[in-house]
């Protein structure tokens, strides 16, 4: 045993989360399997310590980012669970549910369904006042910070029941549509390609009727966590939990498979309510991620099992990394609407002036019945796609014209060069066959001169030095 291959996992956890998720039962079980699990020291560079065969972290802040690029061109073999940028699409509750509304996930032959409440954006408290219910909502609403980053201000929500109660927030912030779904919230935990559905209580449905006399609105910090105190009966009917049921196991598995790739995120989990009043229709309301695992039953050999198939190439995210999805026509622009200064405008900015795309302001987005008219837009794209291959055609004529003459042209142009090049060469060839000739004549020349006044030169120089040589003996 003590030969084998041994894996370190380094943490890097808030102490909070530490505290939570490390605790002595899942460093021993993992331990057994071959696994040490090693805590990351936040005072010193991520690249000085190790070594790791994977991270597994739950920090934000750009140093922090920083550090783990860093880390990961020195050492690009080491596994991160999991990448920054597919995290932060979850601090954002807009970008969130956004990846809900372009799921496609069928059923067989089931009838349930599945989408995201109606919901906008008030970036300014000033769109509050002139808030009215006609833009697709109706009161009750659940107010929501835009941030989603785990902070504690991140889970400050109210339940809004009136204009009165818009007054006491503060945005930017998500108006949610409450909806009425037995006081049960079922939370599905993903654990790479583990799926695991428990129910919560939740808040309690709201009657219409009681609307206008409740107070303005209720805070509270979790759906799932609200106590009785908070919980007012003249105006809620509490359903027992152990009377819901859960929904069915593998239309959760197809949501949360869809999810896990869409995202390219390996631990997270998803709240998902059931709406009363049609019983077969679930809504997606909150997406975080690393959530609190240890509430998980059996949370201990659920993790060991994923960092085990980690090791051994078996639980390693598969498919769309990045969550390449099409945004240019989501599903999800029918379901989110921006308030600034009291006027509306649609999220999908970058359509506002395209006629053909019509929002319309669905409770909800029904995946199964999709608010986008599809067969409109393939009649469209059909009509496009026959226009385009008239044109395409049209220019492709024009191209292989165009080529043809350009070559004919450059042809005749080498052509009309070569012959330049061989009468300029061939009289160049002429006038050196006339030069070289005139040349060595000059040459002869000179050097016959060159020598005649060399041998006048040498005898007056000898007559010179004899007359020299009488006068100093004499």
């Amino acid at each position: 045993m003590s030969n084998e291959r041994r894996y370190g996992i380094g943490y890097a956890l808030a102490p909070k989360k530490k505290n939570s998720f490390i605790q002595r039962s899942l460093i021993e079980l993992a331990r057994e399997r071959g696994i040490d699990l090693i805590c990351i020291d936040s005072d010193k560079p991520l690249v000085d310590q190790g070594p790791f065969d994977c991270i597994l972290h739950k920090l934000s802040g750009e140093e922090w980012k920083n550090q783990l690029k860093e880390f990961t061109l020195r050492y690009p073999n080491v596994f991160i669970i999991d990448r920054p940028e597919a995290i932060e699409r979850l601090h954002n509750r807009i970008s969130m549910l956004q990846v809900v509304s372009e799921l496609r996930v069928t059923e067989g032959d089931g009838v349930e369904t599945f989408g995201i409440p109606k919901q906008i954006v008030v970036y300014k408290a000033e769109a509050l006042n002139d808030f009215k219910t006609s833009v697709g909502l109706k009161f009750p609403v659940i107010s929501k910070p835009l941030v989603a980053d785990g902070s504690v201000k991140s889970h400050k929500m109210s339940l809004v029941f009136n204009s009165e109660g818009l007054l006491k927030l503060k945005p930017p912030l998500v108006l949610q549509q409450f909806v009425n779904h037995g006081g049960v919230i079922f939370k599905v935990y993903v654990v790479g390609d583990y799926v695991k559905c428990v129910k919560r209580k939740s808040l309690p449905d709201v009657q219409e009727d009681k609307l206008g006399s409740s107070q303005g609105s209720m805070p509270f910090c979790h759906v799932s966590n609200v106590t009785h105190g908070q919980q007012n009966e003249g105006y809620y009917e509490v359903m027992q939990l152990e009377d819901a049921e859960l929904p069915p196991a593998r239309f959760i598995a197809k949501i949360a498979e869809g999810l896990r790739k869409a995202l390219g995120l390996h631990l997270f989990n998803f709240d998902v309510i059931r709406d009363t009043k049609k019983g077969n229709h679930y809504l997606v309301i909150d997406i975080n991620y690393f959530p609190g695992y240890a509430k998980m039953p059996d949370y201990e050999s659920v993790l060991t099992d994923f960092f085990y198939g980690i090791f051994h190439g078996k639980k390693r995210l598969e498919g769309c990394e990045d969550g390449d999805l099409d945004h240019s026509r989501s599903a999800f622009a029918e379901d989110c609407l921006v308030v600034e200064d009291g006027n509306l405008n649609c999220a999908r900015s970058v359509a506002a002036n395209d006629e053909d795309l019509v929002v319309e302001q669905t409770v909800d987005a029904d995946i199964s019945s999709a608010a986008i008219k599809e067969e409109s837009y393939c009649d469209k794209v059909v009509d496009m796609g026959g226009g385009l291959k008239e044109i395409f055609g049209r220019e492709e004529a024009v191209s292989m014209e165009t080529l043809s003459n350009a070559e004919n042209g450059l042809s005749e142009m080498l052509a009309k060069a070569e012959d330049n090049s061989r009468e300029t060469l061939s009289k160049s060839e002429d006038n050196l066959r006339k030069t070289i000739p005139k040349a060595k004549d000059i040459l002869r020349e000179s050097f016959s001169k060159a020598e005649g006044t060399l041998n006048i030169n040498g005898e007056e120089g000898v007559s010179h030095i004899n007359a020299n040589s009488n006068v100093s003996s004499q």
